[in-house]
């Protein structure tokens, strides 16, 4: 099946736009029945198969608005949203539009003043499964692997104390 055409969507967004749609934003929100019409017709794909061209949270994507000059932005959960300019939350018509489509689609989306506006997905700069996958392969083919059990773990000092509570730890003293 080609997915040229399809909303492609990882699971970990998946799961991260459902819970914004559904339990943090208000039902009536414009944006939050949009991000639940576009997640019921995604095809979930796990995060080491989705293609680098296609536009996921965290990604970079040149895009052009009614034929206008080229702009990027990254498409981010509207709590990451930073700079206007640099940053693009998922839950505007603009970052819901692009969402899960691949580089060459060109779709609609809403304007502010009711009006429509042509979107054309030119290259997704980057996009962070793909970045991923990039540098696992230079490093298998560098040679380089690393056991599970050479995994970096966090220190103790790092963790609160107490928290997460560990079997090797004796309680913490009562406050007396």
């Amino acid at each position: 099946m080609s997915d040229q055409g399809a909303i492609l969507i990882t699971a970990r967004d998946l799961a991260v736009l459902d819970e914004l749609a559904r339990l943090r934003l208000p039902a009536d929100d414009p944006a939050a029945r949009g991000l639940i019409e576009k997640l019921e017709r995604c095809r979930v794909v796990p995060a080491d198969a989705i293609p680098a061209d296609v536009v996921t949270l965290g990604s970079r994507v040149v895009f052009s608005v009614d034929g206008g000059a080229a702009e990027a932005r990254v498409l981010v959960h509207p709590d990451e949203h930073t700079v206007s300019g640099w940053s693009l939350p998922v839950t505007t018509p603009r970052g819901l539009a692009m969402l899960g489509l691949r580089a060459g689609a060109t779709v609609m989306a809403e304007r502010r003043d009711g009006g429509v506006e042509r979107i054309d997905i030119i290259s997704v700069a980057f996009q962070p499964e793909g970045a991923g996958r990039r540098c696992a392969g230079r490093a298998t083919e560098m040679g380089v692997v690393t056991p599970l059990s050479l995994t970096p773990r966090r220190s103790s000092r790092m963790r609160k104390p107490g928290w997460p509570p560990r079997d090797d730890e004796p309680p913490p003293p009562s406050a007396a």
